[in-house]
């Protein structure tokens, strides 16, 4: 019995013993496939350091300039008992300037390692940066027309608020940009289109510019959509320019009395079947309250509410007003 327990323990120490490089190299193994898939970022080394991933930022940038990099993700050896979010690693351009003509120019990065902690190792320990002049520029916005209408229809000269934007970018890239653009799709459309679009840039060539290319996505128009509205209507329709016209509902302060209610403007361009047009004559903005009024006042209009017949627009979405003029009553003595 006694003997059979020895065999069983040289057998056991046996088993463990042998291969031995094998089984620790297994070990290792597995622990650095653990880290992998377990998604740690960091690689632990005997040595008590690890090697941590740290996105680079910029610190101290003058308001006028732009880096056009990505900026990359590097590795640092840090001391192992360091927490990977105090670790911070920047470029300082505190005394940057514009290389556009010169090339890249070489920054060191530094590594803020938080409380306690050791820098051992950075890699990269420098970053080519390249650095243009922070430029503003006004551009005209052209729409881009995708698709047609329904059948039977055709589409108006879109209309843009603001037809104008400012970008700010690249003076390198900004100075080869004379206008930017929006995107409409009217495909199937048989009625008029309203809809806020994002700015599109554009080349000399008219051409879109969303690239892989780092450098445009540097651009930024300060104006983040733009409104856009494209008159659908029957194709054989005609035009016809008719008067706008108020009336007066209420009454003004004591001591004053309406002199005009006057629309802004005073007529406005319809686009409909020839047939309907010739039934109209005027287009009615409906009475404004003028309660207790004591000075002239221009009111807005809301134009979308206008009451048209169907198939009959405005071919421009006109801003509609109404210039309220009072003047002190005169009392006969």
């Amino acid at each position: 019995m006694i003997q059979e327990v020895i065999g069983m323990n040289i057998k056991i120490r046996h088993l463990f013993s042998r291969n031995i490089g094998y089984k620790i190299f297994s070990v290792v193994c597995a622990v650095i496939v653990w880290f992998v898939v377990t998604g740690q970022a960091e690689t632990f080394s005997f040595l008590g350091t690890k090697t941590v991933p740290v996105q680079v930022e910029l610190r101290n940038t003058p308001a006028n300039l732009i880096v056009l990099n990505e900026l990359p993700t590097i590795h640092v050896d840090v001391s192992a008992q360091n927490s990977d979010k105090e670790i911070h690693a920047y470029i300082d351009l505190e005394n940057a300037a514009i290389n556009t003509d010169t090339g890249p120019t070489s920054y060191t990065i530094k590594v803020d390692p938080g409380e306690g902690g050791t820098v051992k190792k950075v890699s990269p320990s420098t970053l080519p940066l390249d650095i243009d002049k922070l430029s503003d520029k006004s551009m005209h916005v052209e729409t881009q027309i995708i698709g047609k209408p329904a059948k039977g229809y055709v589409a108006g000269d879109p209309i843009l608020t603001p037809s104008e934007v400012v970008v700010r970018g690249p003076q390198s890239i900004i100075d080869k940009m004379e206008k930017v653009g929006v995107e409409v799709n009217i495909d199937g459309a048989d009625s008029t289109l309203r809809t806020s679009r994002p700015i599109v840039y554009k080349d000399f060539g008219v051409f879109n510019i969303f690239s892989p290319d780092p450098e445009y996505k540097r651009l930024t128009a300060l104006t983040g959509a733009v409104d856009v509205i494209v008159p659908i209507y029957e194709a054989g329709s005609i035009s016809k320019i008719v008067p706008l016209s108020v009336t007066i509902d209420g009454t003004v302060a004591n001591g004053y009395e309406v002199l005009s209610a006057e629309p802004l403007p005073a007529v406005i361009t319809l686009i409909g079947p020839e047939q309907t047009l010739a039934e109209i004559s005027e287009v009615h903005l409906g009475a404004l309250s003028v309660d207790d009024l004591n000075s002239s006042k221009v009111f807005d209009i809301d134009s979308a509410a206008l009451s048209l017949p169907e198939k009959v627009i405005m071919v421009l979405d006109t801003k509609i007003k109404v210039l309220i003029s009072l003047h002190d009553k005169i009392v006969n003595i």
